[in-house]
């Protein structure tokens, strides 16, 4: 729990490595640490979309909006595939594996 407080851009710089299984880690502790924080489902959904297993992504969104006090302002889960899309896009153009989302190659 104090990597969390010590390291808070560990998971992010964790995830631009690739080292996703780091990553993922971080961001379940995170999560422990602090359910109300809908940045760390939503990069840990990114995670398991950048592996390929979509579903698992999208039940970490839903989980997202089960789980912390306040609806985020995010109508449908669309919205966060939307937002992987482009931050999938950003990835590739700084040379980051190519992620397929529904079909779609980023």
């Amino acid at each position: 729990m104090n990597s969390i407080k010590l390291q808070p851009n560990q998971g992010y710089q964790y995830l631009l490595e690739e080292k996703y299984i780091e990553a993922s880690s971080f961001y379940e502790e995170a999560i422990t640490a602090n359910p109300n924080v809908i940045t760390n489902y939503w990069y840990l959904g990114l995670i398991h979309l950048l592996q390929g297993d979509e579903e698992e992504a999208q039940v970490t969104w839903l989980l997202a909006m089960a789980e912390v006090d306040e609806t985020p302002k995010i109508s449908s889960t669309s919205s966060y595939f939307a937002r992987a899309v482009s931050y999938c896009s950003k990835l590739s153009k700084k040379g980051i594996r190519r992620a397929t989302i529904n079909g779609c190659t980023a």
